[in-house]
């Protein structure tokens, strides 16, 4: 009885059809002994990739061992350039290491994608006998699975095309695991669909193999291929609606096959119009100045001028600098002036023009500042003036002094009531507490003294000169408490406070 039998060394799949023969086996046991280490494996890949051993996290992957992992690419962060800083906003990626070798690289190392999916497929214990294998570590089958698809990924668009090749021939009926009459591992089809997601994700799958599988993909199928197939269907709609268009541009700019530089950039521009305003903006970081990709965005960004926030008219000044957009782009910025509500969450990231290199930029983005804080509600500011910030705290301080001199009664006995409440929020911290008794002496509102005096003997040591200086600016006394008084002090100078408040 002819039984099909496989096993993998490494990574590298070894088959036959084992009969009673012996000799077949022996020559099975020959095979794998010749091929037990990976480093053997990958020989012909490291002779074109000399660094290969650096993209993993060992250089000693040895068959019943230990089967290392493969490094994680690095991130990447901004432009396409070596010597241009990543700008603000831009996209962190999960880089690939197939990013890092050149296409002859790749398709060196695509060599083995046959051999990864035949262990996905059929590396299992029921298709290993150990009477036949007795020294293969079938503890180590999870490992070796990981490798074959850490390689694939290693491959770029080679391991992908291979990888969708493979569920074409699945979906019509034609896989291996047919053609050859083994039955593969239970979870054979989930992996190929999870690395499909994977390489869709980066934007190693073109549209011609994006199409091709859908094409495959449609129709009627007979069970268990109608799941597959819907599957399928899913993750290729999700590839093609969520992939940034910042890591379609990046690796437009990367590629020198023309091919794939060509259907990249279909895909790319077929997202403009529906991209949001900021994956535009991190596409212009990526892209390679005055390439025709950045003349399309530039053109989608021209067009939405009178709608952007005033951060990101800031990111695309500052992105496209001396340009005829920039100025336009500052003539918008000078007419916004949106509401503290509108800015409120792009606070900070505003804040970080002001130290800009482009004295224009640093002076819109004081000016949308100037206007925040203008709007601002007391308790808002006040949480900012207890972040400490050097460069905004004069700024808001010069804000609430003029909304102050500006204020009718009502509007000043509003600015009290928020003040004394944080001065009073034991759960407020100390600086926000300061900044709020800073505000009372501002005020210069004698009906603040009052409850400022019954809440002196609440307020924490830290804050008693505080209290005090507020109160000489309310009320031109000077009873303290001063900074460095004790509790005796403080005593004397609550009960002084209660006596003049009496005599008023």
């Amino acid at each position: 009885m002819r039984r099909f039998h496989r096993a993998v060394c490494g990574a590298l799949l070894v088959s036959c059809c084992a009969t009673a023969s012996r000799a077949t086996a022996d020559g099975w046991h020959n095979a794998a002994l010749a091929t037990s280490s990976l480093d053997q494996w990958l020989a012909d890949v490291k002779a074109a990739v000399p660094n290969l051993d650096k993209k993993m996290s060992s250089s000693e992957l040895k068959a019943g061992h230990d089967l290392s992992e493969f490094k994680k690419g690095r991130e990447k962060n901004g432009s396409s350039g070596s010597d241009k800083k990543p700008g603000k906003g831009a996209p962190r990626q999960g880089g690939s290491i197939a990013a890092e070798l050149t296409p002859e690289q790749q398709q060196l190392v695509g060599r083995k994608a046959n051999d990864c999916l035949e262990a996905l497929a059929f590396m299992d214990p029921k298709n290993i006998f150990p009477r036949e294998f007795p020294n293969f570590q079938l503890e180590k089958i999870p490992k070796y699975h990981k490798a074959a698809k850490q390689l694939l990924s290693l491959m770029g668009p080679v391991g992908a095309t291979a990888v969708v090749g493979e569920l074409r021939s699945e979906l019509m009926g034609m896989g291996r695991s047919r053609a050859q009459g083994v039955e593969p591992r239970r979870d054979y089809h989930d992996e190929l669909l999870a690395l499909l997601r994977q390489a869709g994700m980066r934007g190693d799958v073109s549209e011609a193999d994006l199409e091709s599988l859908r094409e495959a993909a449609s129709g009627a199928k007979a069970h268990p291929l109608t799941g597959l197939a819907q599957k399928v269907q899913l993750i290729i709609t999700d590839i093609e609606a969520s992939v940034e268009l910042a890591v379609l541009v990046e690796r437009i700019e990367g590629i020198g096959d023309a091919k794939r530089k060509q259907q990249l950039t279909a895909r790319a521009r077929k997202k403009l119009p529906q991209a949001a305003t900021r994956e535009l903006l991190d596409a212009v970081k990526v892209s390679q100045a005055g390439s025709p990709m950045q003349k399309d965005i530039l053109k989608e960004l021209q067009q939405r001028l009178d709608r952007m926030s005033v951060l990101d008219l800031l990111r695309l000044g500052e992105s496209v600098r001396e340009s005829d957009l920039a100025r336009a782009a500052a003539v918008e910025l000078g007419q916004k002036r949106p509401k503290f509500a509108d800015v409120k969450g792009d606070l900070a990231e505003i804040a970080s023009y002001l130290e800009s290199g482009d004295k224009a930029l640093a002076e819109a983005a004081r000016d949308q500042m100037v206007n925040a804080f203008q709007r601002a509600p007391v308790r808002d500011c006040l949480d900012w003036l207890a972040r400490g910030d050097k460069r905004l705290t004069p700024l808001i301080w010069e804000q609430l002094d003029d909304r102050i001199a500006r204020a009718e009664a009502d509007r000043k006995a509003g600015y009290r009531e928020v003040a004394l409440e944080v001065a009073g929020d034991r759960s407020s911290r100390s600086v926000a507490r300061i900044a709020a008794l800073d505000l009372l002496g501002r005020l210069r509102d004698k009906e603040a003294a009052g409850p400022l005096i019954e809440l002196l003997p609440q307020l924490p040591r830290e804050l008693w000169g505080k209290a005090g200086l507020a109160l000489e600016k309310l009320t031109g006394q000077r009873f303290g408490p001063k900074a460095g008084d004790g509790v005796a002090e403080l005593n004397v100078a609550v009960k002084k406070w209660r006596a003049w408040k009496a005599q008023q």
